[in-house]
C-alpha cells in the first residue's frame, strides 16, 4: 500500500445481554486527548470560541487580548494538531466535542 491511512486510537469495553445486544460499558478516544495534550489553556479557550463561530476580534475582546494574538494562537494550534486550516480544526471538534 502506497498511502497512510491515520485512524484514531480507541478503547471501549461492551457486554452481550440477556437479548444477545452488546451495550458499551466504557469508550475513550485517545487520539484526541493526545492531540490537546500539548495545547495550552489559553489555546483550548480559543478552539472554544471558534467553535461557537467568533471571529478573531470577538475572540480577543473576549480575552483581553489583540486578534494578532488571537492569530498566532490559532497558527500554533494548527500547527500543534497538523491541520491545515481553521475549517478542518471547527470540523474535528463538531465531530468529537467531548474533547475539550
Amino acid at each position: 500500500m502506497d498511502t497512510i491511512i491515520n485512524m484514531d486510537v480507541c478503547a471501549s469495553a461492551k457486554y452481550l445481554n440477556d437479548r444477545m445486544e452488546y451495550k458499551t460499558l466504557f469508550f475513550k478516544n485517545l487520539t484526541s486527548e493526545f492531540l490537546l495534550d500539548g495545547t495550552s489553556k489559553r489555546e483550548k479557550d480559543i478552539i472554544r470560541l471558534l467553535l461557537l463561530k467568533k471571529s478573531a476580534k470577538q475572540i480577543a475582546e473576549n480575552l483581553s487580548i489583540s486578534h494578532h494574538t488571537v492569530n498566532t494562537h490559532r497558527r500554533n494550534i494548527l500547527q500543534k494538531m497538523n491541520l491545515k486550516s481553521t475549517g478542518e480544526l471547527i470540523g474535528y471538534f463538531k465531530n468529537n466535542p467531548r474533547f475539550l
